[in-house]
């Protein structure tokens, strides 16, 4: 975990008495990870050691062996995995010094750690995959969105106007409440600033989802094209006199 701790930042933000901690990754995932990649890795192949990738984005486990029954994790429910223990009696030691538990429950703390984390949303989902030679363990970085924003904001020296659609462009389900704790702004700050930009025709209601309501996803207007260059695979409004006209780039 040193390395990791080393590699990674760990966030905060001030919610009225409180302080809430905001780790890249969350603490209780990681260490699930790591403890099933030292348990379930074969240990019969020379030459090979699990190995940790720290991305900007992202950090994978690769650990040679994929699993151990030959089946491939991308094709089984995560949370109702079957036990099948490739190393029992590293299991037991692991058991016995309460780093791990021994019914088989890793791949589900992994998920509710996640799913509990304050920024988490479903395509931050931690990722698993094996073949059969080896097991990748993905876990997408929670704060990547939020300081890319925010640092590519404070580089252009944007205003509130044009950072507010960066930051809906970085992640369009944002809250109303997170958009403001993200730009240091009061909540009804935002909620003028939206209504301005929703009757211009710059950003749109798309629906909601149902456990967030009232979602935005942002709508970049063409004269907002050379401030969004670097983002791909947006929709575009491109307002003319004739309607409106929707294209990818």
């Amino acid at each position: 975990m040193s390395f990791i701790n080393k590699n990674t930042k760990n966030g905060w933000r001030k919610e009225n008495d409180r302080r809430t901690d905001l780790p890249d990754y969350p603490v209780r995932a990681l260490e699930e990870g790591l403890v099933n990649a030292l348990i379930h890795r074969s240990y019969l192949q020379t030459g090979v050691h699990s190995q940790i990738d720290i991305y900007d984005d992202r950090l994978v486990i690769t650990n040679p062996g994929g699993m151990y029954d030959g089946s491939e994790i991308q094709l089984l429910d995560i949370r109702h995995v079957p036990l099948k223990l490739r190393n029992p009696i590293l299991t037991d030691v692991f058991g016995r010094l309460h780093l791990m538990e021994r019914r088989g429950s890793g791949f589900k703390k992994i998920l509710d750690a996640y799913e509990t984390h304050a920024r988490y949303r479903e395509e931050l989902r931690p990722e698993f995959y094996s073949d059969g030679y080896n097991f990748f363990l993905t876990f997408w970085n929670l704060n990547y969105a939020y300081d890319k924003a925010q640092n590519k904001a404070q580089k252009n020296n944007m205003s509130d106007r044009e950072y507010l659609l960066l930051i809906l462009k970085e992640n369009p389900s944002l809250t109303q409440m997170e958009i403001a704790r993200i730009m240091n702004k009061s909540r009804r700050s935002v909620q003028m600033l939206m209504k301005e930009l929703i009757n211009e025709g710059v950003i749109e209601r798309v629906g909601s989802k149902k456990w967030e309501p009232g979602m935005l996803k942002a709508e970049c207007n063409k004269s907002y094209i050379n401030k969004c260059d670097s983002l791909v695979s947006f929709y575009i409004i491109l307002l003319t006199a004739y309607g409106v006209e929707k294209r990818t780039i």
